[in-house]
């Protein structure tokens, strides 16, 4: 806590549909077409705040000089009315009432965070009006960079067609994933948001069709838990915002028995929206590895360890989404929602190993190959109530979120192990049966109010309790063949319950003074992590804080300061406090058999680390781009870090845990610029530049090491595009990626560099349909090779891959029908409004 202070000072199979499609643009939008996803709303009422019923309210907006209606519609007896459908853009307002004087204001729609613009309570008086702003934003992009927050579009992610969400963060500036497929911002590891809220799903269980932008917030304020150490990964899905009905249905198949499919289909009818999506994926690809180690007795080679790897991986899952949301009254939403993921992921593994002694002469030989049947089921189920008020930003919202699931492991190893001259050793083949469970529910409960204060500052509060409750096992069997029956092996089986609760509650006051933006905020949070063992009962875990005394521990406070030149250029401060808890795999005393060679053990003394993060943002809009750079510097105190070395019993064994080290430091630079060429090419570069030192036990490292990512998206012209009756009929369009990791360091080596590309050719076909052709990892080349080095007893170079190289093509056809506008039924408004006694109309 100490520390933060010191840096506080320094500173969704309809296709025979009608086709009237909507294409690659969120919410179903044709492609060419604008984003049709805006929504006005507000009430009218008169100086005593009674509602003022069938009054005319309607949005023009200038088109070649002229103003032009857009939309319009008649207020309800409440006085409430809502205009939706509309694309982004800047209108002019007009509310209209007999013997009322008329209202006029300006509204700007854009995205990402002003599609839906609350007017308020809007009083209609026979006092002058003057017209009003109701909100400037940025305009709409395809990469839009915040001060606070990044907004990527997956709509033009051409590469990630067909496959999941880590296809999708490949494409991510400041995004690296790792070699078991988790994101990482900035080289620390991020947590995955669904739609705002925590999720229990990985990357590859996510679909990425079902995505309509990522949006990133490396250092978030004291709203959000304080574990996210390194940033938030939000993944917001394709929702429905149009009246009518419109989806789309989506095939693909690849290289490595990857196939997919998807069905998704939206529906808006009055105060009602339903979502739904289905998809199935699967794939089947091997992939390759190795594991050499030398073992030394004071500097002297004393045996060789070498190991090949084939992987096979099989993966087979389906995902089932559906939401509705009921619009109460304006200011009043409720939404239910739920995602069922099912399916197999399976892992075939064929090992080839031999140790040799000093000499290099071989002592023994074998081969141990691993049959999996593996399986996973998962249920959520959301409830989301959202209250706006006549305030504008006053809003209060609560939700529940209550998941549950399950898995089930079920493996067959066979080792066979040989003498130098061929023969089969003694009691081999080995046979093993590894066999478990994992059943469990999360719980979350969260509320948030939002209260403006003047113009100028707001106050937002909230709590939140997440209960996390697993039954946890893993039975390893052997063969015996004296008895001939499998027998269990005591100190490697394990069956454990555990109970992991957080309660916290936060409050952040925010707000502007003589141009200079800032926020405080400050979150405590409570943890009880506890493991039990139904074997012995022995129990393991952590309460933080402890008592009362240590309750300042339990603190975690964040600042934001901000500054902005003119409309385009600012910069902010920020820092904050954060935590980083053990997770269970790294605390829970489970031996693993990675091979015969390499065990890991979780360590149950293992404590929460704690961050503190610092940074410094500039935030320039360009004449046809934008650029974002960062300073950041981050100090981990007892880091959690992983520690391998050599089994006692067994130099030729080697044994990784987890431990607490001393510190560890990183700061760095991390720039992000993005540029238009023109209308037809979009350029992004990332640079992110750190050094990183860290002490853990004995060992000490440090270096430099950077990261960065090249993506270009190119429409090409309609000269290019192939015509039908003179017309552009298909257009082409594509996406190159590239991106380089440096050597990185770890704290008994480093991790070598890895240099990989993706590319992707999309054709739209007759605006109703496309075709898109992409190869991940062009040149084969995305493998992670690790060195361990530092340990003068051995040292180990291994490889692994997440992936190799693929080919894929992917089908998509859309279809849809909006509501006819309300400005197409005359007769019926020209009767609503003789009843109410005016005259005339709208003229059109």
């Amino acid at each position: 806590m100490k520390y933060f202070y010191y840096f506080l000072f320094l500173g969704l199979s309809l296709v025979s549909l009608k086709a009237q499609p909507p294409g690659g643009k969120p919410g179903g939008m044709p492609p060419g077409m604008s984003f049709n996803i805006g929504k006005v709303y507000g009430k009218v009422v008169n100086q005593s705040n009674k509602p003022l019923a069938y009054a005319s309210v309607t949005l023009s907006q200038n088109l070649n000089g002229k103003d032009t209606i857009i939309g319009g519609t008649f207020t309800a007896e409440n006085g409430e009315f809502s205009i939706e459908a509309l694309p982004m853009g800047k209108f002019k307002s007009k509310i209209e009432y007999l013997g009322f004087k008329n209202i006029e204001q300006n509204v700007v729609i854009s995205m990402p965070d002003n599609l839906e613009i609350d007017m308020g309570n809007i009083k209609m008086t026979e006092e002058e009006v003057t017209a009003s702003e109701v909100e400037i934003t940025a305009e709409k992009s395809q990469v839009m960079m915040g001060i606070d927050k990044r907004v990527y579009n997956v709509d033009k992610n051409l590469t990630a067609t067909g496959g999941t969400a880590e296809d999708v963060l490949k494409s991510v500036p400041s995004v690296t994933m790792d070699t078991e497929g988790n994101p990482q911002l900035r080289n620390n590891g991020a947590t995955v948001y669904i739609d705002g809220r925590p999720t229990q799903l990985t990357l590859n269980q996510i679909p990425a069709d079902m995505i309509d932008q990522v949006e990133i917030m490396t250092n978030p304020s004291a709203k959000y838990d304080a574990g996210i150490t390194g940033g938030i990964i939000n993944l917001v899905m394709k929702k429905n915002r149009k009246p009518g009905y419109n989806g789309f249905v989506a095939l693909g198949a690849g290289t490595g028995n990857r196939y997919n499919g998807t069905v998704n289909l939206n529906l808006k009818v009055g105060k009602l929206n339903f979502t739904t999506f289905f998809n199935r994926n699967q794939n089947g690809f091997p992939i390759d590895g190795y594991t050499n180690r030398t073992t030394f007795s004071s500097g002297v080679p004393t045996s060789y360890f070498l190991q090949d790897n084939t992987t096979l991986f099989r993966n087979r899952f389906q995902v089932f989404r559906f939401g509705v949301d009921y619009s109460v009254n304006n200011r009043n939403t409720l939404t239910l929602a739920t995602n069922i993921v099912g399916g197999k992921f399976n892992v075939y593994d064929s090992q080839s190993f031999s140790l040799l002694n000093g000499e290099k002469d071989t002592v023994s030989y074998g081969t141990r190959t691993i049959d999996p049947n593996n399986r996973f089921d998962n249920i959520t189920l959301q409830a989301i109530w959202k209250k706006t008020f006549p305030q504008r930003g006053r809003e209060w919202t609560t939700d529940v979120n209550y998941n549950i699931g399950s898995s089930r492991q079920q493996n067959q190893w066979t080792t066979n192990n040989y003498n130098p001259d061929g023969s089969l050793q003694v009691n081999n083949p080995q046979l093993q049966k590894i066999h478990g469970e994992s059943n469990g529910y999360q719980i979350t409960v969260q509320s948030d109010y939002i209260h403006p204060i003047g113009d100028s500052s707001r106050v937002e509060t909230g709590v939140r309790s997440f209960w996390n409750l697993r039954d946890q096992s893993m039975f390893m069997d052997n063969y015996n063949y004296l008895t001939g029956n499998y027998e269990q092996i005591p100190f490697i089986s394990q069956d454990f319950s555990i109970r992991d609760v957080i309660n916290a509650a936060y409050i952040n006051y925010s707000g502007y003074w003589k141009g200079f933006g800032y926020q405080a905020g400050l979150r405590y949070e409570q943890t009880n992590f506890k493991g039990t063992s139904k074997l012995d009962n022995t129990t393991f875990g952590y309460d933080f804080p402890k008592d009362i005394n240590g309750i300042w521990k339990g603190l975690f406070p964040a600042v934001y300061f901000s500054k902005k030149w003119g409309e385009g250029t600012e910069i902010q401060l920020n820092l904050s406090r954060k935590i980083t808890r053990p997770g269970w795999m790294q605390i829970m005393p489970i031996i693993f058999m990675a091979d015969v060679k390499n065990i890991r053990v979780g360590n149950p003394a293992l404590q929460p680390e704690f961050i503190n993060t610092s940074e410094i943002n500039f935030n320039k809009i360009l004449k046809n781009g934008n650029l974002l750079s960062s300073l950041y510097f981050r100090l981990e105190e007892n880091p959690i870090v992983q520690i391998a070395s050599p089994a006692g019993y067994d130099s030729t064994v080697l044994i990784t845990t987890f431990s607490n080290g001393t510190n560890a430091y990183r700061y760095g630079i991390d720039n992000t610029i993005k540029q238009n060429i023109g209308k037809s090419l979009e350029l992004t570069l990332n640079a992110n530049i750190f050094h990183y030192q860290v002490r853990a036990l004995e060992f000490q490292n440090q270096g430099w090491a950077g990261n960065a990512k090249f993506i270009t998206n190119y429409k090409f012209p309609n000269s290019m595009a192939i015509k039908i009756r003179q017309k552009p009929a298909i257009l082409f369009s594509s996406q190159l990626t590239a991106s380089y990791e440096s050597r990185q360091i770890l704290p008994q080596g480093y991790r070598r560099a890895i240099g990989t590309g993706d590319f992707a050719l999309k054709a739209e076909l007759f605006k109703f349909a496309s075709l898109t052709f992409s190869v991940n990892d062009i040149l084969n080349a995305r493998r992670m090779i690790w060195v361990y080095d530092a340990d003068p007893t051995y040292s180990q170079e291994f490889m692994r891959r997440r992936d190799a190289r693929y080919f894929k093509v992917a089908l998509q056809f859309m279809f849809g029908k909006p509501d006819a506008s309300i400005f197409k039924k005359g007769k019926q408004m020209q009767k609503m409004q003789q009843n109410q006694g005016q005259g005339g109309g709208i003229e059109m």
